[in-house]
């Protein structure tokens, strides 16, 4: 989208500043009091490359409007009378020009393909007890039922959000409680992830207004990764030399087909 009314840009500005691996960007622009709703709207637009829209072009492209204060330019003076008959006089400023002071930040969003995006990796251990009888102390001597020692599978939850979108995401409830057939990338943070080890656990939507008029939504998708795939299970009875934990799939004594807990689609 490019800006679509006339406009300039009021000396001393630009202005911006560095702190801390942020960005902060100011631009006061002047335009027609008619045209500040059209010139906010463009702004405030994303995707948008315009010059002076939705980027902050003398910093960095992930600098984003994220505020815009307005304000009237030199009033003229008119007046009504009032009262029958007429006996008072009411003056009233009428604006021709606005001034938008338009404030910029990277925020903690980036700015990739079109979209602001944030993602982030934490922790998420899960428990898993081991039955006693397939262990032993040693040679001769066997664990007791109470003796069941429990075990940490070590995952991450993978949060992937999309900020200030012009339209409603695509629906996601049918992804619920499936897996990745296809290798997932990180938009952001250099990782990859096999297929089936990507779980995904639904999605936080919200919505609000965006700058004059109309919706903006935000979405955030939750997703839990392991390593060893979601349909690979911890098998007591196939360690390796160094006694380390295999994973495996199961299968179903019937036919010798592989059980899918998890069945997979494309993210």
């Amino acid at each position: 989208m490019a800006i679509t009314v006339p406009y300039a840009e009021l000396y001393t500005y630009p202005r911006g500043r560095w702190v801390t691996g942020h960005f902060f960007g100011v631009r006061k622009l002047l335009c027609l009091w008619a045209d500040m709703p059209t010139l906010m709207s463009q702004i405030g637009t994303s995707p948008d490359f315009a010059w002076p829209a939705t980027h902050y072009q003398f910093g960095t492209s992930d600098a984003l409007a994220k505020e815009i204060l307005i304000e009237p330019h030199k009033a003229a003076m008119d007046s009504v009378t009032a009262g029958d008959p007429p006996a008072a006089v009411t003056e009233f400023a009428s604006y021709e020009y606005a001034e938008l002071t338009v404030k910029y930040s990277t925020s903690d969003y980036t700015w990739v393909n079109g979209a602001e995006v944030k993602e982030r990796f934490s922790p998420a251990p899960e428990g898993y007890t081991i039955a006693p009888e397939l262990l032993q102390w040693s040679a001769i001597e066997q664990l007791e039922t109470n003796e069941a020692p429990s075990m940490m599978i070590w995952g991450m939850t993978y949060t992937l959000e999309f900020n200030n979108l012009s339209t409603s995401p695509p629906d996601t409830t049918d992804w619920i409680g499936y897996i990745n057939s296809n290798t997932v990338t990180t938009l952001t943070l250099g990782r990859t992830m096999a297929p089936e080890t990507l779980l995904f656990n639904g999605t936080d939507l919200t919505v609000r207004f965006g700058y004059a008029g109309g919706y903006k939504w935000n979405a955030r998708h939750y997703f839990h990764y392991r390593k060893q795939g979601w349909n690979n299970h911890p098998h007591v009875g196939a360690q390796a030399a160094n006694g380390v934990l295999s994973f495996d799939p199961l299968y179903l004594r019937a036919d010798n087909s592989i059980v899918k807990f998890f069945d997979s689609t494309t993210f």
